[in-house]
């Protein structure tokens, strides 16, 4: 929705994944002006981050997690987990992951957990300060 808005005209900017601006950026008709990830992406490297552009604290990226119900067994998890790190550090998929603009990386629940609890507080605060209504 968001591309068919700002190729359409209809908004001036849009914050979104490199990976599928991708192909309208390489059509000429989206200009990169900068990503908001820590580092640049290597799907774009020629786009500065917008930290190195003078703010510091605008840093954002999307991320994904694997997650098991509360109530799945503890063994469960015990084998779970291990198996998805090592996919995760896997050269191959690594790689195909790198292809789509997704950087892997693993951690163990309670380091996951403290991530994500991070940034909740880190979103909530954006938010509030912001100011923005959530109807």
């Amino acid at each position: 929705m968001a591309y068919s808005e700002l190729l359409g005209g209809r908004i001036d900017a849009t914050l979104t994944a490199i990976s599928s601006a991708l192909p309208h950026i390489e059509a000429g008709k989206l200009r990169v002006v900068g990503v908001a990830s820590e580092a640049r992406s290597p799907l774009y490297p020629s786009a500065p981050t917008i930290r190195e552009q003078g703010f510091p604290s605008v840093v954002a990226s999307g991320w994904y997690g694997f997650m098991v119900p509360a109530a799945t067994p503890p063994e469960v998890v015990a084998r779970l987990q291990p198996a998805l790190l090592r996919a995760l550090d896997d050269p191959a998929i690594k790689q195909k992951l790198l292809d789509i603009g997704l950087e892997a990386s693993g951690a163990p629940g309670p380091e996951f957990a403290r991530f994500i609890d991070v940034e909740t507080r880190k979103w909530t605060d954006v938010i509030r300060k912001a100011n923005i209504q959530i109807e």
